[in-house]
């Protein structure tokens, strides 16, 4: 995988214009699906809404975002071929999770909802969104958001690791953990833990998007605070990323 410089003076090196190589610019379509399982007294209503690649064979970068794209929102360890194969693929596989309910004397109904979206970023970046919600029994429901953003030169997923070295790393953690503060008006991890957030597991995630203004990492429910805290979005600006730069 291709290393980049450290982030920094506005990701200026990472979004140039590959290099001064051409890419292909990616043409998206959307995939519908919207059905109602039904297995004995098991019901489950699922609805898919996945933003493909229509062009992804024009190009191997496109076709290997393609195919992680298509793992992703379906949940599936390999690509099975095509998005429409992946959803009847998905599908079989939740129907078979219902077979052992057929017999029971109660009904019970699931739902899933997945839709996801991509965005071009500086024509060198796919930041591509996949937004998930449902129900499966208990208390409440799920929902929850992943991000991935993929270099549209080399069709690889970005990771932390390629924007920051390691005592960036710490400095960015400790940004999001002050930006935290700020917003919930406390001075420390124990107004932290008050307000519902687990501090112990509060760091920069690679749940993170890309954006022209900056980078903003999304902590879904569980992953740094309970449940009732909600979803969490910590967005740092370009501006607040150049103080880690010569460092």
């Amino acid at each position: 995988m291709k290393r980049f410089p450290a982030l920094g003076a506005s990701l200026a090196l990472l979004l140039a214009a590959g290099c001064g190589e051409q890419t292909v610019a990616p043409r998206f379509t959307t995939l519908h699906v919207d059905t109602l399982l039904v297995c004995g007294t098991a019901r489950y209503s699922v609805r898919y809404d996945f933003t493909s690649i229509a062009n992804a064979s024009e190009d191997a970068a496109l076709q290997a975002i393609e195919e992680a794209n298509i793992r992703n929102f379906f949940d599936l360890e390999y690509s099975p071929g095509s998005a429409r194969q992946a959803a009847d693929t998905a599908l079989a596989d939740l129907y078979a999770e219902m077979i052992p309910d057929q017999e029971t004397e109660y009904a019970w109904e699931n739902t899933l909802s997945a839709q996801s979206d991509a965005a071009v970023v500086a024509d060198t970046l796919l930041v591509y969104t996949i937004d998930m919600s449902g129900y499966s029994g208990g208390a409440h429901g799920y929902y929850g958001r992943t991000v991935r953003n993929y270099s549209l030169k080399g069709g690889y997923d970005l990771m932390l690791n390629d924007l920051f070295d390691a005592t960036q790393r710490d400095l960015l953690d400790e940004l999001i953990r002050d930006k935290l503060y700020d917003r919930y008006g406390v001075a420390d991890d124990v107004g932290l833990a008050a307000e519902g957030f687990f501090p112990e597991e509060i760091a920069a995630t690679e749940n993170f998007a890309i954006g022209e203004q900056g980078i903003t990492f999304y902590y879904n429910p569980y992953d740094i605070g309970c449940y009732a805290l909600g979803d969490v979005e910590v967005h740092i600006g370009f501006d607040e990323l150049k103080e880690l730069e010569n460092l």
